[in-house]
């Protein structure tokens, strides 16, 4: 009898993990260097809570990304999404128990990059791979 080999098929969420990945690293790099300019001219302070909030959001959005095509969460899409949501507000509340003086402005508009760039860098991404490939 012929000897059979059994290899497992290329995760389809390899391209999108790859991606995302990418998205929230070059988000994550926005936001620090967002934070590094607030903090030159405005003060440390509000350049840190800039970064630390929108670190709250990228966390949880990097263990999203990382679980996707799990076997874990095969089956589960939605609650693996949801699930990020207490992860955030774990932070969020984390970040302002822990941290004083704290400068709330600065914590919302970090999280708020980070919401909005995440998906707006994905999709710039997910054109350009369309362009290329045809």
């Amino acid at each position: 009898p012929a000897q059979v080999t059994y290899r497992p098929a290329t995760s389809p969420f390899k391209a999108v993990k790859a991606r995302m990945f990418s998205a929230l690293l070059v988000t994550t790099t926005a936001i620090a260097v967002g934070g590094g300019l607030l903090a030159f001219l405005v003060g440390v302070q509000p350049g840190v809570d800039l970064f630390l909030g929108g670190l709250v959001v990228i966390l949880p959005q990097s263990w999203l990304a990382y679980q996707l095509g799990s076997q874990r969460w095969s089956g589960k899409p939605g609650m693996l999404a949801f699930a990020k949501y207490p992860l955030a507000g774990a932070g969020f509340a984390a970040l302002f128990a822990l941290k004083t003086p704290i400068n709330g402005l600065a914590v919302l508009a970090g999280a708020v990059i980070a919401i909005g760039a995440v998906p707006i860098v994905f999709a710039v991404k997910e054109r350009t791979k369309a362009t290329k490939s045809g």
